[in-house]
């Protein structure tokens, strides 16, 4: 079956219509395998984003504050070399819902010069693990550590939500073209060229006569492997396009469909 269609502005011509008027979405189940990817793509990242979220949550507690205050009891000293320095490990002993609690809490000085054994300090602790715990007056660098894990973790996420972006970007600009049937057309190669390392600049006179030439500009990578055209081979192509100049393209006897832009070639 034959037929006309408009696939950029000042770009009209007959091919063939091998699927007859079936939309090209109807093809090889083409918008339901991007819906499919995307959605993918979306839960994956959103768990990944739930579990980044908790993570960070979970090790700011002592930032976020909220934790309830207590008295304790320094029972205990034990100096160390630390990170940064001399630091003092300090056994706690503190009631917490009718029950002693013992734990240990590090300051960074020297046993010296905290607080010593017998002396009463006010600590704060979690509310569901009595254990961790932290001196009034002696923060840790909790807030450090929760700022280096923050640019860890959502850097990279970050870069996964663009991902989604641009799955859904894919999911939309295939709506936009699916009510359009593949057209084939099949030409002498005029001019082919790689204008990137994915992407095939090619040019078609199509074997009809009086026919405009042919300029198409897709990628390569989606489609299953094909040997490149060469310039007077003959070569034949499949658009789907309502159109604008923006194109799904696809190859006969290839798998995958591919974006790509057409316009009339300019002498």
């Amino acid at each position: 079956m034959d037929g006309t269609t408009l696939l950029a502005p000042g770009l009209q011509v007959r091919a063939s219509k091998p699927f007859g008027d079936r939309p090209a979405r109807d093809v090889d189940a083409l918008m339901a395998q991007r819906i499919r990817s995307a959605r993918a793509r979306t839960v994956f990242v959103s768990f990944a984003f739930i579990l980044a979220a908790l993570t960070l949550w979970h090790e700011g507690k002592p930032v976020w504050g909220f934790w309830p205050q207590t008295n304790a009891i320094i029972t205990s000293q034990d100096e160390f070399e630390g990170r940064y320095g001399k630091a003092c490990n300090l056994g706690l002993a503190y009631p917490v819902d009718n029950q002693q609690v013992r734990s240990r809490a590090t300051v960074s000085k020297r046993c010296a010069e905290a607080p010593p054994i017998g002396t009463t300090v006010t600590v704060r602790h979690d509310q569901f693990d009595y254990g961790w715990v932290e001196i009034r007056g002696y923060p840790g660098p909790t807030w450090i550590w929760v700022m280096g894990l923050s640019v860890i973790m959502f850097t990279p996420l970050a870069l996964l939500a663009l991902y989604v972006g641009v799955a859904w970007r894919r999911v939309l600009a295939v709506r936009r073209l699916r009510d359009a049937p593949w057209f084939e057309i099949t030409g002498t190669v005029r001019a082919s060229s790689l204008a990137a390392q994915n992407l095939l600049r090619l040019s078609l006179q199509p074997t009809e006569p009086g026919q405009p030439e042919v300029d198409l500009l897709f990628g390569i990578r989606p489609i299953s492997f094909f040997p490149l055209p060469t310039v007077g081979t003959s070569f034949s192509v499949r658009i789907a396009g309502t159109g604008t100049g923006k194109v799904l393209v696809a190859l006969p006897g290839h798998t995958g469909e591919a974006f790509g832009t057409v316009s009339a070639r300019r002498l």
